[in-house]
Order: C-alpha cells, then structure tokens, then sequence
C-alpha cells in the first residue's frame, strides 16, 4: 500500500506471499495481491465496469513511472563509483520493481539478496515487470571438486557465466543476474580458465572425433551410451553427443567422415531436436583443478550492483561459513565488498533502516496498516489515494477482481479510480 505523497510522486506496495502478515478472514483477499497508487489518469464515471487504466495497462509500464517520479534517472545521471545510493522502503514485489527501474541506466544489473529463494523469486518478478532477459545464480554444493561437471547447480552457475562472457558495457538489452550472498561469495572459474577450456565448434569444421573425445574425458566427462546428464558423452557411428555443463541441453554433433555436417540441441527424454545451430562453444570445466576468481570478473565495467538488505546479506553470509567444513572457495561477506570496488553500488533496506551517501524513499508501507475491519480499511485506501489512481494487480483476473469488488465502496472506485492489472508477482 501507499503512504500520502506529493502530486508528482508516485508510490506502491504489497501484499505478496512473502509478506509474513496474514490477512484477516473479513477481507476474504487472497495472497499474491498488489495494491499500487500513481497519478490520476482519466476518470471513468460511475457504474462502468473496472477498466485498465490507459496510462497503466501492464506492469510492464511501472517501472518508467517510479523511475520519473522518484527521479532516479536523474540521480543516477551523475553517479561515481565511490557514492553509495540506498533506497528506503524495498521488500517484497518492491525489490523486482527497483531493479527493473535500475536496469532502465544500466545494461547489467547484479542483485544480491539475504536468502537462496529471493534470487529466483526476484528474477521472476523482474520479468513481470518487464524485462525481458534476468537469470538467477545459484549456489553449488560441489564448486571445484572433481564431481562438479555432473551438479545441475554448477552447471547453472556455468550457463550464467557463459552469458556474462559475452557482454559489455552498452548493450542494447539490460540483463539482471540475481544472486543468494553465498552464491556471490562462491569463486568461479576465471574467465581465462573457461576460455582456455572452451572449444568452438561450427558446421563444416573437420574434428579428429577420437581427440574429442579424450578431451572431454580429460575435463571429467563420463563415457555413456546415452547422455542424460551434464558431464556425459557418446557416440554412436558418425552421431557425438555432448551434455556440457554450460549448455542448456546436450549438443548432438552429426559427422560425414571427419567434418561437421549439422549441429542440434535436443532433448534427452524424448531424443528429439529443439534447435538447429550453425556453431556451439563448449567449455570442458568441473573436473577440479580450475583457476578461480571473483563473480565480479564476470561483469563490464558499466555493471550497477544493487545489495538488497545489507544487514541481513552479512548474517546470512556469516551463517553459511560457520556451516561450511571447507571456505577455501569462497570470500568472505567483506572480502565480496571490496572486490566490487569500482562499481556502482546501490542498497536497498525496507522501512526506514537505508544508509548510504544519497538517500531515495521509495514511500512504501506494509500491509498491517491495512489490517483491520473492511469499513477502515475502505477508508484507508480513500485517505491515502486522493486524487490518485489504485491499482489492484493480482496473480488471476478473479483474485484481483475478488479484492476490487471488497473495495467497490469506495470514492476511487466510484470515480472510476480503481484499475485492475493481472500479473504473476
């Protein structure tokens, strides 16, 4: 929900599932709800069906109203490494909404959070906000070990690291990678190690197949007779199947005599081929022995790096070393700071805890305020949005029609004020 703001301002709030407050029966609401409050559009009159409202029609068009209203693009215009910005009032959905804002000034945005589960739900709910590319890093039990080439999570963590490879400062489309704190406290193989064990491979190329072969085995692949897994490969006649860690599916390599003659991925189960390729990079790492660095390595010099709840990062942090038998491979929480020296920093603390150079209250609440009998909360909601537009946003068009209709009493909805926006936050 919302508290007072000036007209030029614009402000929102949540009643996401990871809200820890539960609602009480008289609401009948169902969680996942989003309640946001912008600047007044045009007005429909009273009795017309719940419209969307024509300034607002997605998500996908919030995170440019927050970023004029708040002016964060104007902060950010003149931003030096060594300034920190922390933003006030960021939790839940409002995490996703500021690094969709974030990613609107720069082209590669690292989000770090307290907890495993926040760096996926982050990564979705970036995407309903619209933006169009974000990956979650996770942390793998097996990082540097011999075994690591077969651990789905490594693999993921090398699939990012492969995208990352391949950018730079100024790219047209923003990525967002978010990260669990330990997860960016994990060393990762140097880029120069997964260049160095990177093989490129394009139709017509001719391959010794045998050579091939014994390099895959070298770098800890196992031999099978049908690849299922990451770190597996066969071959069959003239057919060479490769599962590699840092492929989304394993490559199917088709052979007339010593060259190339097509290149697939397909899938496993049903061995059928998702696409077609013209080259693929393979990049024959996890069997132990690999140079190892920092995440940040990964990252052009242009990369904004938002900490969402810092306090909470360094316990978290604190708690998965004290858990880990061997930190060999990992950073310490301040060891992770100071190698982001260089880039833009940001925070982000929920209500009322931001400290950093320059502060941006994103004037949020929480839904306690809004926990009471329905009469009061009807009026809460007139109290606060005067003048301004709500927007009821939920998971199906019935969750949020079900909590629209509870606030049909009010002078936002009889104004014509009342909007409803359906997304999977």
């Amino acid at each position: 929900m919302a508290s007072p703001m000036g007209p030029d301002q614009v402000s929102i709030g949540s009643l996401g599932s990871d809200v820890d407050t539960d609602l009480p029966t008289c609401y009948d609401c169902p969680r996942g709800v989003t309640l946001s409050v912008s600047q007044p559009t045009d007005h429909l009159g009273q009795g017309e069906p719940l419209p969307r409202s024509p300034a607002l029609r997605s998500l996908h068009d919030l995170p440019a109203r927050i970023d004029g209203a708040a002016g964060v693009g104007e902060r950010l215009r003149d931003w030096q490494p060594e300034r920190v910005i922390a933003f006030d009032g960021v939790w839940g959905g409002v995490r996703s909404l500021l690094a969709t804002v974030l990613s609107r000034h720069t082209s590669n945005l690292l989000v770090l959070v307290p907890q495993a589960v926040d760096a996926d739900l982050v990564s979705g709910d970036c995407l309903a906000f619209g933006v169009s590319d974000s990956i979650a890093l996770p942390l793998s039990a097996t990082d540097g070990t011999p075994d690591s080439i077969r651990d789905a999570d490594y693999a993921e963590r090398l699939q990012v690291l492969q995208r990352l490879r391949g950018r730079t400062g100024g790219d047209p489309s923003p990525l967002i990678v978010t990260s669990y704190i330990g997860a960016a406290m994990q060393l990762v193989p140097t880029p120069q190690a997964i260049a160095m064990a990177t093989r490129r491979l394009a139709v017509g190329d001719r391959i010794d197949d045998r050579e091939f072969r014994g390099w895959l085995a070298t770098a800890g692949f196992h031999a099978t007779t049908a690849v299922q897994l990451p770190g597996e490969f066969s071959q069959r006649g003239g057919i060479l199947d490769v599962f590699s860690p840092d492929q989304p599916a394993p490559i199917r390599i088709e052979l007339f005599d010593d060259e190339i003659e097509s290149i697939r991925r397909f899938d496993p189960g049903s061995q059928r081929s998702i696409e077609t390729l013209p080259w693929v990079e393979l990049a024959a790492v996890g069997g132990g022995g690999e140079s190892l660095g920092p995440l940040i390595d990964y990252f052009p010099d242009d990369t904004v790096v938002l900490l969402v709840d810092p306090r909470e990062c360094e316990k978290s942090a604190s708690m998965l070393m004290a858990r880990l038998a061997d930190t060999s491979s990992f950073l310490t929480y301040h060891e992770l700071l100071q190698s982001l020296g260089g880039k833009r920093i940001a925070t982000a603390a929920t209500l009322g805890e931001a400290t950093g150079d320059e502060a941006i209250d994103l004037r949020t609440t929480t839904v306690e305020s809004f926990a009471g009998a329905i009469d009061q909360t009807r009026a809460r909601v007139d109290s606060i949005a005067a003048g301004d537009d709500v927007f009821v946003v939920g998971d199906t068009p019935a969750d949020g029609e079900r909590l629209a209709e509870l606030l049909s009493d009010t002078d936002a909805c009889r104004s014509g004020r009342l909007h409803l926006v359906v997304a999977g936050l």
